[in-house]
Parts: C-alpha cells; sequence; structure tokens
C-alpha cells in the first residue's frame, strides 16, 4: 500500500519523467473545465503530484482570475513543495489566482470544510488513493451543491498495434506490460487500480456510484518523447512506489537482463529520443 512516504522517495524522478506527459492530459482536463473555471471562486486539487494542473491553468490564464483560491494538496509532502516550486516558477508577476499548498490525506481532507469548493480536480490522483472509496466521499463532501468533480485516468488504446506499425511510437501502455510481466510471476500479479477505470462505462459507473451525476468521459491520445533510454529505464522503475519497490528486491542481473528486454522493444541509438503515445479517460461530473 503506497504511503505518502513511499511517495516522496520516488517523488525526484516521477518529477523528471512521468510529470512530463502526465501533464498534456492536465491540458485536457484544464480545456474541458474551461467554463468552469472562468465562474469558480475555490478549486481544490486532490493528490497534486508535482502540480500539473496548475501549471497547464497558468498556460491558459498567466494573470489568474480575481476572487479566485486554488488549494493545492498531497499526502506526500514532498510533492507539494515541487508543485509550490512549479507554480512560484510559472505564474505571471501579480497573479490574481491566490495559490494555497497543503499536505492532506485524500481520503481525510481534514482541512477542507463541508461545501467550500466548487471545483475538484485530480490529475491520475485519486485512484491511486489506498482507500479510494473514502476519497471520494471526502471530495464529495467538500464540494459544494452542483459543484464540480473532474479527474483524469488512464485508459488503453483498443489496438494500438497500427499506431505502432504507423510511426506514432510505442504504446506506454504495451511497454508498462512488459516490463510488469518480465519483473512479477504471474501469480503475484494483480489488477492495479489504474485498470478499473479503462472502460467509459466503468468509470461512468464508478462516478454514479460515488454520487456523482451527469458524467461525462472524454477520450484523448498523446504522442511524446522520452528523452532516452537510461530515462525510460528510470521511468519504469523509480516513478512509482509499488514498481520501485519490485525493482529494488530483485537481483542486479536479473533487473539487467530486464533492461535488455525492454531496450529490445526499441530501434536505434539509446541516447536517441523515444517516441511513445498514451491514452487517457478525461471525466467531468456533477455533485448534486
Amino acid at each position: 500500500m503506497s504511503t505518502g512516504a513511499a511517495w516522496d522517495e520516488v517523488s525526484e524522478t516521477y518529477s523528471s519523467t512521468a510529470a512530463t506527459f502526465t501533464s498534456l492530459f492536465a491540458r485536457d482536463l484544464v480545456q474541458a473545465l474551461h467554463p468552469y473555471i472562468k465562474t469558480a471562486r475555490t478549486i481544490l486539487d486532490v493528490a497534486c503530484g508535482t502540480g500539473v494542473f496548475e501549471k497547464e491553468y497558468l498556460a491558459l490564464h498567466p494573470n489568474g482570475i480575481p476572487g479566485q483560491t486554488i488549494i493545492t494538496t498531497d499526502f506526500a509532502p514532498n510533492f507539494v513543495e515541487i508543485a509550490k516550486s512549479n507554480v512560484e516558477r510559472l505564474k505571471a508577476p501579480g497573479c490574481q489566482t491566490e495559490f494555497k499548498f497543503q499536505v492532506e490525506d485524500g481520503s481525510i481532507l481534514e482541512g477542507l470544510q463541508d461545501g467550500q469548493v466548487d471545483i475538484v480536480v485530480s490529475v491520475f490522483g485519486i485512484f491511486l488513493i489506498p482507500d479510494r472509496d473514502a476519497a471520494f466521499k471526502k471530495a464529495k463532501r467538500v464540494l459544494r451543491k452542483d459543484g464540480i468533480f473532474a479527474m483524469t485516468t488512464w485508459t488503453e488504446v483498443p489496438d494500438p498495434v497500427p499506431l505502432e506499425q504507423n510511426r506514432f511510437g510505442l504504446s506506454l501502455q504495451t511497454m508498462i506490460e512488459k516490463f510488469v510481466e518480465l519483473m512479477i510471476p504471474p501469480e503475484k500479479r494483480s489488477v492495479g487500480p489504474h485498470k478499473v477505470w479503462f472502460e467509459p462505462a466503468r468509470c461512468e459507473e464508478l462516478l454514479t456510484s460515488y454520487g456523482l451525476t451527469n458524467p461525462v468521459i472524454h477520450r484523448t491520445v498523446h504522442s511524446f518523447f522520452i528523452p532516452d533510454m537510461e530515462t525510460v529505464w528510470n521511468l519504469l522503475t523509480e516513478s512509482s512506489p509499488g514498481l520501485y519497490t519490485i525493482f529494488k528486491s530483485k537481483p542486479e542481473e536479473e533487473n539487467a537482463k530486464a533492461k535488455e528486454e525492454i531496450r529490445g522493444l526499441f530501434k536505434g541509438d539509446d541516447n536517441m529520443p523515444k517516441l511513445f503515445f498514451g491514452a487517457g479517460n478525461v471525466m467531468v461530473a456533477h455533485s448534486s
């Protein structure tokens, strides 16, 4: 079970690997929320990670929105500090949006009051909180009536082979599945929390079960480069607590063999950028 301390341990690697492409899906979320953001007074970011939502918000609203507050939270203190540093670097002088940064367990949200916020967002975060049911209940608790809940989750391209054959890159999901196959025996594999959210119909069902209404699911696909083979390997082994724990537990020779197998998925120089594509569900629902 991942804890704040476990995510703190991988926060720097996550920032330099996964966050470089999760921000593409954060942009989709900001754009899908545009009409709601314009009128919101308070926005809560649950499980903020490196602050990719805030990054893309500032790209669209560099001067902020008068009277608006964004509360940026994570249960990993390092992530809150990284997000704060990124916001301070990106926001324009005199930015009119007020940013607050709080260490908060998303399954408790102790520092927030009932009905305090207009929009709750989470970019690839809330579904990873160990007590997912509690996290969604708390998100709904802090939303005002008729508030907006929005999140992104991973999904998969139903048939990635044509895209791969037509040089759109390697499916991120294909590579991760290959890594899991190499590192975890079949009898010890479990369904990751992200896979519960792959299918749009299941997403609608889950959101409705948490008391959210009128869910709209958008599916988006992005291609992106990862700088080199070493960064690809770091992404796989050191950007999430679960995979990092597995990597650390393996003998060095097993890890070296797995690395060679992953290297075999690519053509060309290890030092050249590697092209991938990934797919996400961008969801917007209402609080009744």
